[in-house]
């Protein structure tokens, strides 16, 4: 018997001699996974083609939203039963937001359209070929094509690419401007609902969302664009120190407006500015850094761009309109997260440093936070809020750092080409502070020195007028009469490269509040899994303990545009859905408290 033969009679189960050894055959198991029904955060949903009435209770199409809160498994049911919102970790599993998977649902149906087209260009050069037979003139442009219903295939149900178009805002003098959305952020179209749910057992869940309540007096959001002279920022932080002068030294002229800033080009405010022809010019002196001798001048221009009415958004959730401006959610994002800005630090959509950092090693420590965002729903607006966590450079010296990255417990002698080349890739980047210096200066790190500071020389000026060779050593005891410990170890180069600026190791810092973002290794990703895992529980306690710190119905910025924020979490009706149901071999098997694994099969998941 060949090999091919014997291959394809093992594969089929058949042509086998006694005692032979086969391969463990393929199983696809179809598992049908459902998620609660319960109208909360919209997601992108589909009409699903075997809904029956026992499954599913046929309502009119309501108001096109969808559950954010998935089932409760039942071996979990005994526990905290809660949805999130932000991840599938938060409180069990929950169905992701529409702004974060715009076509999730849609792409586990779709089908690529070339290849359902191919079928249709086939039965075109048939019929053509046909047609030739009988002596008919028939070209395959004339011949019409086969919808992809005949020929057994579906064409792509994925979100069309085009881009809808934000109504119009109207002005308090009557004039009308057009705030367009952002570029690759399109306006929010709700999907159409097939109806709700009612198998399973009822439950009570609570989401990690808050509502927001507007004010009646709020009827527009007052947008402006600003534009710096000169246009390059450096750093670009400094815009956000620009605009916090600006409204200080004219905050008499602004009548107490406090603007709200995205730290780019977009300012908001909830009364309109005093702009003579809705444009004005400023100029700002300031010290971009405290070592700086003398104030640079930077020069302002705030135009009106538009007035964003809340109408828009009152009539998008109560079904008047059928798309949610993007402009309102993002406005209403900025505002919300203004004193966060200020006065911790932000990263994207998360908020760090109101709770102590726990040290993960090798120069690393975890920084835990609260991720927030404004999302619609059926109700009106919400405040999404998760926990989140990310890496820092821990704050300390820099032979310590160089211990800890090279896993040393003490450092005697001096850096081998080979440890050099690998404290050089972590250091590389990072931003030191000396500490011999009066004043605080962060300066950033371009290289390490093949020489130790003992023999480091570079040419010095004399009071005479002469120009000598000075070791870096002798330059530091001589002038800041500092003794170094570590005469042995390289000097660290910091940017600018022409300067030729040299610092020892033992005198500098890692300045703090710098972000990690170098791929972590395996034993680092396992301290921080350790560090972030927690329980339903535990996460609902600190999602509660977050908002309770950030004090949102105190927020000044919040206050000026009459927003408030429930702090308590939002409470859902959801269902328990019975264990799922695999029928393979003849045979109905009732997944319980199973766990499978590659090695027994491969498993198909379909959402539907």
């Amino acid at each position: 018997m060949s090999d091919r033969s014997r291959g394809r009679g093992r594969g089929r189960g058949r042509g086998r001699a006694r005692g032979q050894v086969t391969a463990k055959p393929y199983i696809d198991i179809h598992i049908r996974l459902r998620v609660t029904d319960t109208p909360g955060q919209f997601a992108p949903g589909r009409s699903r083609p075997d809904s029956s009435p026992r499954e599913t209770e046929r309502q009119p199409p309501v108001p096109h939203y969808r559950d954010s809160s998935a089932a409760a498994s039942p071996q979990n049911s005994s526990a905290s039963a809660v949805a999130g919102t932000h991840s599938t970790a938060a409180f069990g599993t929950a169905v992701p937001a529409a702004s974060q998977y715009p076509s999730a649902c849609a792409d586990s149906t779709s089908t690529d359209v070339s290849r359902s087209e191919r079928p249709t260009e086939q039965a075109r050069r048939v019929a053509g070929d046909r047609a030739r037979e009988k002596g008919a003139p028939a070209s395959l442009n004339s011949i019409p094509a086969i919808p992809p219903a005949q020929t057994g295939t579906s064409q792509s149900t994925s979100r069309p690419a085009s881009r809808l178009q934000v109504p119009a805002a109207t002005g308090s003098s009557g004039s009308t401007s057009v705030a367009s959305s952002p570029a690759g952020k399109p306006d929010w179209k709700p999907p159409l609902r097939p109806g709700f749910g009612v198998e399973g057992k009822p439950i009570e869940l609570r989401a990690n969302r808050f509502k927001v309540s507007l004010s009646d007096k709020l009827q527009h959001i007052h947008h402006y664009d600003v534009k710096f002279d000169p246009a390059e920022l450096k750093p670009p932080k400094i815009s956000w120190k620009i605009i916090e002068t600006w409204s200080e030294k004219w905050k008499r002229d602004l009548g107490g407006i406090r603007p709200v800033f995205d730290g780019k080009a977009n300012l908001y405010t909830a009364r309109l500015l005093p702009l003579p022809n809705k444009t004005a010019k400023y100029t700002v002196n300031l010290k971009v850094s405290p070592d700086d001798k003398e104030e640079k001048t930077f020069k302002v221009s705030i135009t009106w761009a538009a007035d964003i009415s809340i109408k828009q958004l009152n009539d998008a959730l109560a079904g008047r309109i059928q798309s949610c401006p993007q402009v309102i959610i993002q406005a209403l994002d900025v505002i919300m997260r203004m004193t966060a800005r200020v006065t911790l630090t932000t990263i994207g959509r998360s908020v760090f440093g109101s709770r102590r950092p726990e040290s993960l090693g090798q120069g690393r420590e975890v920084w835990f936070g609260y991720y927030q965002s404004v999302r619609p729903n059926m109700w009106g607006v919400d405040l999404t809020v998760d926990v989140s966590a990310t890496t820092f450079y821990e704050e300390r010296p820099v032979v310590e750092f160089m211990c800890e990255v090279m896993n040393w417990r003490d450092f005697r002698g001096s850096l081998s080409p080979r440890d050099k080349a690998k404290f050089l890739s972590e250091i590389k980047g990072l931003r030191v502070v000396p500490n011999h210096l009066s004043y605080q200066r962060k300066f950033m790190v371009i290289d390490v020195t093949d020489e130790p500071a003992s023999r480091l020389s570079f040419p010095l000026d004399q009071e005479d007028g002469r120009v000598v060779q000075c070791t870096v050593a002798k330059y530091f005891h001589d002038k800041y009469k500092i003794a170094l410990q570590y005469p042995e170890l390289p000097c660290l180069q910091v940017a600018p490269k022409e300067k030729k600026c040299f610092f020892p190791m033992e005198v500098c810092k890692i300045a703090p509040k710098q972000r990690c973002l170098k791929k972590l290794n395996e034993k680092l990703v396992a301290e921080m899994i350790k560090k972030t895992a927690c329980r339903p529980a535990a996460r609902q306690k600190e999602i509660r303990g977050f908002v309770t710190e950030a004090n949102f119905n105190r927020d000044p910025y919040l206050q000026d545009f009459g927003i408030r924020v429930d702090t308590r979490m939002c409470e859902l009706p959801g269902r328990v859905l019975p264990h799922p149901q695999l029928q393979y071999g003849g045979k109905v098997v009732i997944l319980r408290n199973h766990i499978y694994t590659h090695d027994d099969c491969f498993v198909l998941c379909c959402l539907c």
